[in-house]
């Protein structure tokens, strides 16, 4: 088997501290999401700026609020998941992480579903959100009540798609974590047999079992 480049505990730790700040991220947001908007409806906040709107301010708050706590979210998670990518071309391209090993395809294989999912949500699934959420609150905020229901609604209808896609990306995201720990700490290589060597061991094999050769 190849020795192990120098630069590739450098790279597994840029890329392990990634996985585990993207897994983070994800996981704080949902968790932040849940305590908002039980808190602001057990206060029962009314909001001056929206006193013409006979819906729940204690949604409306709560909202606004979690609208920015994902939209920070979203930032940190394409940081990690650039970091990800590139860190593991680094490792393949030039860093002689063994390829045909269980730990590399679980690797490979999470962190592509992550980054399609994440990819998915960021640029077509958040953006249709970020359409409806600003419709809804600017008719809102005039009291249009029947501009701001249509644009809930349509906001609303989203919303599953939404919390299916972060599940997804934080499942697809501890597969990233799980496989690189594996990797990193050689419990999950297989290693590859070198010419003339026999699995499980460096003798040289035999000359007459490659066919006689002299």
């Amino acid at each position: 088997m190849a020795p192990i480049a120098p630069g590739r505990k450098l790279a597994e730790t840029i890329h392990l501290t990634a996985a585990g700040l993207w897994l983070g991220t994800l996981v704080m947001t949902g968790a932040t999401a849940a305590v908002m908007f039980g808190t602001s409806r057990e206060l029962g906040p009314m909001l001056p700026e929206f006193a013409a709107y006979d819906g729940s301010h204690a949604d409306l708050l709560a909202g606004a609020i979690q609208n920015q706590v994902f939209k920070l979210s979203d930032i940190i998670q394409f940081a990690c998941a650039t970091l990800c990518l590139a860190s593991m071309i680094a490792l393949i391209a030039f860093l002689k992480l063994p390829v045909r090993t269980i730990s590399t395809a679980v690797r490979l294989c999470s962190l592509g579903l992550a980054l399609g999912i994440f990819s998915y949500y960021l640029m077509i699934l958040t953006p249709r959100m970020q359409t409806n959420l600003k419709q809804y609150y600017d008719a809102a905020r005039l009291g249009q009540l029947e501009t701001a229901a249509e644009a809930r609604a349509r906001f609303d209808a989203d919303h599953p798609t939404a919390s299916n896609s972060l599940i997804g990306t934080t499942i697809a995201v501890l597969l990233v974590l799980g496989g690189g720990a594996w990797s990193a700490t050689s419990a999950g290589t297989i290693r590859e047999l070198e010419p003339g060597t026999r699995r499980g061991g460096s003798l040289e094999e035999p000359k007459l079992a490659r066919g006689g050769a002299r």
